[in-house]
């Protein structure tokens, strides 16, 4: 039987930093004059994109071990 359990990713939150600009929501930019910087074209100036691994709900759902185990001694024990 599943539950679900916190993601281990973004530990619940949903989100986690962008790979592109380190979480800090901006990037240097070259098509401003004179340097400075530009907003991050990958997270849009947030700095965090939507997990991956959980879709952006904070929760994934994980297999219980104790079933599995349960079912697989069950049929051990039907066959006696």
């Amino acid at each position: 039987m599943a539950q679900q359990v916190e993601c281990e990713r973004c530990n619940g939150r949903g989100e986690v930093m962008c790979d592109r600009c380190g979480g800090a929501g901006s990037l240097p930019g070259f098509a401003t004059w004179g340097g400075g910087f530009t907003s991050c074209d990958v997270c849009y100036g947030s700095g965090y994109i939507t997990c991956y691994e959980c879709n952006g709900s904070g929760y994934i759902e994980k297999e219980d071990d104790n079933d599995e185990d349960k079912s697989f001694f069950d049929e051990f024990e039907n066959d006696e």
